[in-house]
């Protein structure tokens, strides 16, 4: 598991994809990420 600093940008909460996860999924700037939450888990995905 990677641990990931929540951080506050004005009114918004923000979290940075690490590296290792970036590369895994080959994210680009642009790329758009579905979220989920159930039962109180938050599951990324790539579109």
């Amino acid at each position: 598991m990677l641990k990931v600093k929540v951080t506050r940008i004005g009114n918004s909460l923000r979290m940075t994809i690490p590296k290792e996860v970036v590369e895994a999924l080959e994210i680009k700037e642009g790329d758009l990420l579905g979220v989920t939450v159930t039962d109180g888990d938050m599951l990324v995905k790539k579109l």
